[in-house]
C-alpha cells in the first residue's frame, strides 16, 4: 500500500520546486522493502492553482452579473416611483390652477414635485455611484439622515398617485 506526501524542495541551483514523495512497502517471505519515489509536480500544482483561480474568478463574475441584473431590474421600478409622483402632482397642480384651488394646496403640490425630483436625482446619483464602484473609483462617506423626514417624503411621493386612484392614507 502506498502513501503520498507533498513537500517543497530546493534544487542545486536554488530553485524552489513542489515534489511528491510516495512510499510503498513490499513484503517478501524473508524481508520487507520500502520503496520511495520522488516526483517533481511543480508544473501540475501551478496548473491546478491557475484552474482554481479561474474557477473562482468565473464564480465571482457570475455573481456580479447576477447582482447587476437584479440591481437594474430594481432600478427600473425605483425610477418609476418618483417619476409617477412628479407626474401625479403636476396633474394635480394643473387641475388646481384650472379650478383656482387655494394657494396652500398648490404650494403643497409644488413642494411634493420638488421632493420627488430630489428623490429622482438621488436615485440617478446612486446609479452613477454604482458605476464608480464598478470602475473602482468609489469613495465611501457617512451621511446622517432623519428617518421621520424620510418617511414623510415617502408619504408625499405616494400621495399624488393615491389621490389619483381614489386611495386614502390612514395612520394607525
Amino acid at each position: 500500500m502506498g502513501a503520498g506526501l507533498d513537500l517543497k524542495a530546493v534544487t542545486k541551483r536554488g530553485e524552489l520546486r513542489s515534489v511528491e514523495i510516495a512510499l510503498s512497502h513490499i513484503q517478501l517471505p524473508s524481508e520487507m522493502f520500502t520503496i520511495a519515489s520522488v516526483r517533481d509536480v511543480t508544473e501540475q500544482r501551478e496548473r491546478d492553482r491557475a484552474l482554481l483561480d479561474a474557477k473562482l474568478e468565473a464564480t465571482l463574475a457570475t455573481r456580479a452579473n447576477k447582482e447587476k441584473s437584479e440591481f437594474m431590474a430594481c432600478m427600473g421600478h425605483e425610477l418609476r416611483t418618483p417619476l409617477n409622483a412628479v407626474i401625479g402632482f403636476s396633474e394635480l397642480l394643473e387641475l388646481s390652477a384650472a379650478k383656482r384651488t387655494d394657494q396652500a394646496k398648490i404650494i403643497s403640490y409644488a413642494n411634493s414635485i420638488g421632493s420627488a425630483d430630489r428623490d429622482l436625482l438621488a436615485l440617478i446619483n446612486d446609479i452613477l455611484d454604482f458605476s464608480k464602484l464598478e470602475a473602482g473609483r468609489f469613495e465611501l462617506s457617512k451621511n446622517i439622515f432623519f428617518i421621520v423626514e424620510e418617511l414623510g417624503n415617502l408619504h408625499s411621493a405616494f400621495e399624488a398617485k393615491a389621490v389619483k386612484n381614489n386611495i386614502k392614507f390612514t395612520e394607525n
